[in-house]
């Protein structure tokens, strides 16, 4: 077992320049991808506070841990039908309520009471417009539906940044995952290997003694 382990790193140490190559050639692949052939995606962000308490005012402490449905409520409000409709509505851009679902994510930020709502979208005006409008329509919607004042808009919409993944990164990605299927492979062909090369490989094999061993005749 262990003269195996020794065979195959010493294997893998030859063989580090094909290793390299595979990396250095997926890294070129996965770096031209993102560059060429990625789409931009920008995003815009706005920011709200969540009232914990019926009456809209603020939880502190345990009280306000002890609260998470109203926010997890409100997230979900985000999703709705008639939310999703009245933005797609005031933004005036001719997205659907699926469109305007699909390019719209909001969570919780830490274990805050604030909600972050973010639109990611190929047009950075229109991602801008419609953060605008999620910011404008959700304390007034969230009102209508819940019957209360529980949401505050703390930040407006951001100005779109680029949100996809640089080239740099997709290239450093590719290079790990081809520099891990060279290596991959090589462990396969070693294991698939049956010649036997050395003296050593066949007291390995077969662990029996190698009384003696015939020289190769062009090499003498």
């Amino acid at each position: 077992m262990k003269h195996k382990v020794l065979e195959t790193l010493r294997m893998l140490v030859r063989r580090l320049w094909l290793v390299g190559l595979c990396a250095a050639v997926a890294f070129g692949g996965a770096f031209a991808a993102g560059k060429f052939l990625q789409k931009p995606v920008y995003e815009s962000r706005c920011t709200f506070l969540v009232s914990t308490s019926a009456g809209g005012a603020l939880l502190n402490g345990d009280a306000a841990a002890s609260a998470p449905p109203q926010l997890d409520t409100c997230r979900e409000l985000f999703t709705s039908r008639s939310f999703l409709a009245e933005v797609a509505g005031a933004s005036a851009l001719g997205y659907s309520t699926a469109q305007v679902g699909d390019m719209l994510r909001v969570a919780q930020v830490g274990d805050s009471q604030l909600l972050e709502a973010r639109v990611r979208l190929g047009n950075p005006e229109h991602a801008r417009r419609i953060a605008e409008s999620v910011s404008q329509c959700a304390p007034e919607s969230l009102a209508r539906l819940t019957g209360s004042a529980v949401l505050r808009v703390v930040d407006g919409a951001s100005a779109p940044v680029e949100a996809g993944r640089s080239p740099i990164a997709l290239g450093i990605t590719g290079a790990g995952a081809g520099a891990l299927l060279c290596v991959l492979a090589l462990l396969c062909v070693q294991a698939c290997r049956r010649r036997v090369k050395s003296e050593s490989d066949l007291s390995a094999r077969f662990e029996l003694p190698v009384l003696g061993v015939i020289p190769d005749v062009q090499r003498l």
